[in-house]
């Protein structure tokens, strides 16, 4: 086993690897063994519901060898949409909130009433057009409102935030996935608040009351 580039993990040792076949592939060794068996059921779940996600290609101790999905993970790939015009910022927006749609559309998310929790854009590839899910060790029964309130934020405030693609792109995927999902109003609004208090305190940061609106509103108009 080759090992060509470490991922930044907070809570596992992810590395992009050569095998023993001579193929690109990702090792990722958990925390624990709970996490370790979460996403194991995650993932064999979702590629029998043809969900974009990576290939189990072979379980070890604690640890998977995953199938390598190439591209840019969406936080990175969002930085760089400056140059982009309004309708390739709806089509981004589509293709995300189409992903998502049918991943918690899936018999195994609705009959567990998942969601991700753990919603970093960085946990999301994009490649040809497609968007894949990379992580699934935190999954929890939850409200899908909590999920999209924390997409819609980590687009709107990561760096540089609040600009002019990112209103456009956050707006654009809410209205999306709200006119498939028809999210409950009354848990937007708590999970918005819940959103910008957990950000103030991770970013050690205050939202401005411009910005505080500019949530608001493409969460509610």
């Amino acid at each position: 086993m080759k090992i060509l580039k470490e991922f930044i993990s907070k809570k596992n040792n992810v590395f992009l690897i050569v095998d023993e076949d001579d193929k690109k592939c990702i090792y990722k060794k958990f925390s624990s063994k709970d996490k370790c068996h979460s996403e194991i059921l995650c993932l064999e779940n979702l590629n029998i519901a043809q969900v974009n996600v990576p290939r189990i290609i072979k379980k070890a101790d604690n640890a998977l060898f995953l199938e390598y999905i190439e591209g840019c993970n969406l936080c990175d790939f969002i930085d760089n949409m400056f140059c982009y015009d309004s309708s390739q910022i709806c089509n981004i927006a589509d293709i995300l909130s189409s992903h998502l749609i049918k991943l918690y559309s899936t018999n195994y998310f609705q009959k567990n009433n998942y969601i991700l929790n753990d919603v970093n854009l960085r946990n999301f590839i994009f490649y040809k057009d497609k968007i894949y899910s990379i992580d699934f060790e935190d999954i929890r029964k939850g409200d899908l409102e909590e999920d999209i309130a924390g997409i819609v934020f980590y687009i709107l405030t990561n760096n540089p935030p609040f600009t002019e693609w990112r209103i456009k792109l956050a707006k654009c995927f809410y209205n999306k996935i709200n006119s498939c999902i028809n999210l409950n109003k009354n848990k937007s609004i708590k999970y918005v608040n819940n959103w910008i208090k957990k950000i103030e305190k991770r970013r050690k940061c205050k939202f401005t009351e411009i910005q505080v609106s500019q949530i608001n509103d493409i969460i509610f108009l």
